[in-house]
């Protein structure tokens, strides 16, 4: 729950950020958050859609990914070569296939286990903590 209040905090304030610390700066600011959210989404592809290799994979997909316009972005503050924003913005776009993946093998509420006596009943999708 802690994660998602942060997110919701650090999306309108990233532009903040790139105004008052500077590209450079705010761009390692916003780059280790964003590693953060990635494995915080990672696991809860994985743990909430029905821990199955499918969901595992696309997080594990998804993280690679978008780790990829991470480095990229390391590349392009290190060199300043424009077209680099071609190899930024493609792996964060193709991030969103394994994502999309995982989305689609996740498991019903009535194939997954009824975890710790919790009712039949919980929906399309089980979330387990």
């Amino acid at each position: 729950m802690l994660f998602d209040i942060l997110m919701v905090i650090a999306v309108p304030i990233t532009p903040i950020l790139y105004a008052l610390l500077g590209r450079d700066v705010a761009i390692s600011v916003v780059s280790a958050f964003g590693g953060f959210a990635g494995i915080g989404s990672l696991l809860r592809l994985w743990r909430n859609l029905g821990p199955n290799i499918y969901t595992l994979v696309g997080g594990i997909g998804f993280l690679a990914l978008a780790l990829t316009g991470v480095a990229m972005t390391a590349v392009y503050s290190a060199t300043g070569i424009e077209w680099i924003h071609i190899f930024i913005g493609g792996s964060f776009v193709a991030s969103l296939i394994p994502f999309s993946l995982a989305l689609l093998y996740a498991e019903p509420a009535d194939e997954i286990e009824n975890i710790e006596g919790e009712d039949e009943d919980v929906g399309l999708v089980a979330v387990q903590v």
